[in-house]
């Protein structure tokens, strides 16, 4: 019966451990993504994403070959280590074709990120062993939102198209069709970033990752539009292109606003339905992925509720037990599991005392993961 127990926790926890690591994987891979811009590369950024997802691939295949190993259907253990499989290639092209000095078109950087969007879902839909319909429209919905941004700026590329063939002098065309292909390609990113992010979605630096992708579109767009009205004194072709610009606008207000909608539902149905371990596992990932200080000190809040809610489990569980031996155990693991909570709680108090202050950021991050890891050591203890 407690090796049963211990299956099933160990499998939990290696399951939340895994959508941890992808979902850390997704947001570089995302900001991979964002930070090759048509007149810039951000070779910090993609330095520090690439040195990322390099370092968390071998933790997603321990925790992948232990889930496989722990399945009750071995067929299904074996689809896993294929998908995960799949998933490392995926990674491997892309880091290829992040490479400084790869001559590959942007467009190849592109197509290997969504390959690795791909490959996600695949991995996380194999160990969840079932895909539950909310998860599955809510990534379908954000995927077909932002289609709808593509749509909506190839229809404002060909009021741009009208406008530069309008021109009279090379230079103002060559501007006009210089700031469409911009559009084009922050357009063709934010595509990818969805399909990286979409099984992702609850985690927050994929959120923000998908947002700055959007935040490009609507550069591009703007200034399309500055250097069409300047290329042109045609009304009719002005007006074109204001709607078609709108239309735009419009479609990025719905994408984003289904991105709030779906953190908000994701909340909600994992204080309701997840598990102490899960809820406090998660919250952590929440909190230590944030850059805002503020919002971390509210998770911090949240995630001390989740915790007291886990040390009151364990401390049930300690009642019941005749086996002394396993009820010191657990004791001893709500004893610190509380400890590293009043840890948490007096880092969010000084991080909300003088939140810009980066050392009292970083502390509340150390207490977070330090209280994951605790979790994680709890959760995995044989009962």
């Amino acid at each position: 019966m407690r090796s049963i127990e211990w299956r099933e926790n160990t499998l939990d926890t290696s399951k939340q451990a895994v959508t941890s690591h992808v979902a850390t994987m997704n947001a570089a891979t995302a900001q991979i993504i964002t930070a090759s811009q048509f007149d810039e590369v951000d070779t910090e950024a993609i330095s520090a994403s690439v040195s990322q997802i390099t370092q968390t691939i071998p933790e997603v295949t321990k925790e992948v070959r232990l889930i496989a190993a722990l399945m009750e259907d071995s067929n299904n253990g074996d689809r896993l280590l294929d998908a995960a499989r799949n998933l490392c290639n995926a990674f491997s092209d892309l880091l290829k074709a992040a490479e400084p000095e790869s001559k590959e078109p942007s467009q190849n950087l592109i197509n290997a990120a969504s390959r690795v969007g791909e490959a996600t879902t695949h991995v996380l839909s194999t160990i969840a062993e079932e895909e539950t319909p909310e998860n599955s429209d809510l990534h379908d919905l954000l995927l077909t939102l932002a289609k709808a941004v593509a749509n909506t700026t190839a229809a404002l590329m060909l009021r741009a198209k009208a406008i530069a063939a309008s021109c009279e002098d090379e230079e103002s065309r060559n501007r006009v069709i210089g700031a469409a292909s911009q559009c084009a390609l922050a357009t063709s990113q934010l595509v990818a970033c969805a399909k990286v992010v979409a099984p992702t979605l609850h985690n927050a630096a994929c959120r923000e990752q998908l947002e700055a992708a959007a935040r490009n579109v609507a550069r591009a767009v703007n200034n399309l539009c500055e250097v069409c009205n300047d290329a042109t004194n045609d009304p009719k072709l002005k007006n074109d292109l204001l709607a078609a610009a709108r239309d735009v606008s419009k479609s990025l207000s719905d994408m984003l606003d289904h991105v709030k909608l779906s953190s908000r539902e994701y909340a909600s149905r994992t204080s309701q339905e997840m598990s102490p371990v899960e809820n406090v596992i998660i919250g952590t990932d929440i909190l230590v992925a944030s850059n805002d200080p503020q919002e971390m000190v509210r998770h911090a809040k949240t995630l001390g509720q989740a915790t007291a809610q886990l040390i009151q489990s364990i401390k049930g569980e300690a009642d019941q037990q005749k086996d002394e031996d396993m009820q010191r155990r657990l004791l001893s693991a709500a004893k610190q599991l509380a400890d590293a909570t009043a840890k948490l709680v007096e880092a969010a108090r000084l991080c909300s005392g003088n939140p810009q202050n980066a050392e009292n950021q970083n502390a509340l991050r150390r207490a977070a993961e330090e209280l994951r890891e605790i979790t994680t050591t709890t959760a995995n203890t044989p009962a």
